[in-house]
C-alpha cells in the first residue's frame, strides 16, 4: 500500500509539471494499476449499474435474457411485449431487495416476501416456475 501511495503521489507530481524520478518498482506499481486495476474497476461499475437497472424492472440476469427473446418474438408477430412482473421502479426495488432500504447495499438474507415459487404479477395472477423443464405456467 505504501509503494502504491508513493507511486501515485509521484504520478501526481509529474502531472503538476515537477520533475519526478521513479524507481523500477514504483513504475511497475503504476503499470499494474493502469493495466489491471482500472479496467477491473470500470467493469465492476458497469456491472453494478446494469444490475441496478434490471432490478428496477424486477428481473434477474436470466430473466433479462428471457425478456429480450420474448420482445423479439412479439416484434416479429407485430405485437408489443410487457414484462408481467414489472411494477413501478420503487415497488420493484422493494420486491427485489426487501422492505428495508438500509439493507439494500448489503443484501445478506432479507426477510422473504413470498415462498420463492409464487410471484405476484402486474395483473394479480400467480405464476409458477418449473425448474426442471424451464416452463412457466399461469394459474
Amino acid at each position: 500500500f505504501f509503494l502504491a501511495t508513493k507511486a501515485l503521489l509521484a504520478l501526481y507530481a509529474a502531472y503538476q509539471g515537477e520533475e519526478v524520478h521513479l524507481t523500477a518498482l514504483q513504475a511497475l506499481v503504476i503499470l499494474i494499476h493502469l493495466v489491471i486495476f482500472c479496467p477491473l474497476v470500470l467493469g465492476m461499475i458497469s456491472l453494478f449499474f446494469w444490475q441496478l437497472g434490471i432490478s428496477t424492472q424486477n428481473m434477474t440476469t436470466i430473466e433479462a435474457s428471457i425478456r429480450r427473446k420474448a420482445k423479439r418474438e412479439a416484434k416479429k408477430q407485430g405485437k408489443r411485449y410487457k414484462w408481467p412482473y414489472s411494477f413501478r421502479p420503487a415497488r420493484n426495488m422493494v420486491l427485489f431487495y426487501g422492505p428495508n432500504p438500509r439493507s439494500w447495499l448489503l443484501p445478506v438474507i432479507p426477510p422473504t416476501l413470498g415462498d420463492g415459487i409464487h410471484f405476484t404479477m402486474v395483473h394479480g395472477k400467480l405464476q409458477i416456475f418449473c425448474y426442471g423443464s424451464l416452463s412457466l405456467r399461469l394459474l
